[in-house]
């Protein structure tokens, strides 16, 4: 598993990362939202899916989550692909504070379905908006 900043992550080719599943924790930030949007002109110039698992403690559901995402995105890009780069955005609300193993094994079971769902690689990229989160710890 690598852990990677936002920042670390953006400077990175991003073609080595279309088979693996990206978990960002503070997916609803504004750090996170920018970087959606840098990726997603990526991949309106690349024609690359990614698999983006988004992770925070916003209330929301993964629907509201991509139709919010979907709306920033039309702010700054024509609707061309929205829909269907939202189609590879989830989102699951986790409480960071929160000591809860088994809140912390309901996400590993989660990932654990969506990679194989989808069919990816096993090793994941953690994505870190803000550093200071408590993040779980993830078994590949």
């Amino acid at each position: 598993m690598n852990i990677l900043s936002l920042e670390k992550i953006a400077s990175l080719n991003l073609k080595d990362f279309p088979n693996r599943l990206l978990v960002c924790f503070g997916g609803t930030t504004n750090e996170a939202r920018l970087w959606l949007i840098q990726l997603y002109q990526y991949y309106l110039e690349n024609q690359t899916a990614f698999t983006i698992l988004s992770v925070d403690n916003w209330s929301g559901t993964q629907g509201a989550y991509r139709a919010d995402i979907a709306a920033d995105l039309r702010d700054y890009f024509p609707d061309k692909l929205i829909g269907k780069f939202v189609q590879n955005l989830f989102y699951y609300s986790f409480d960071f504070s929160s000591q809860d193993n088994e809140q912390s094994q309901d996400l590993e079971v989660f990932i654990q379905q969506l990679k194989q769902e989808r069919k990816l690689e096993k090793e994941i990229i953690v994505i870190l908006a803000n550093e200071s989160y408590n993040v779980p710890i993830i078994r590949k």
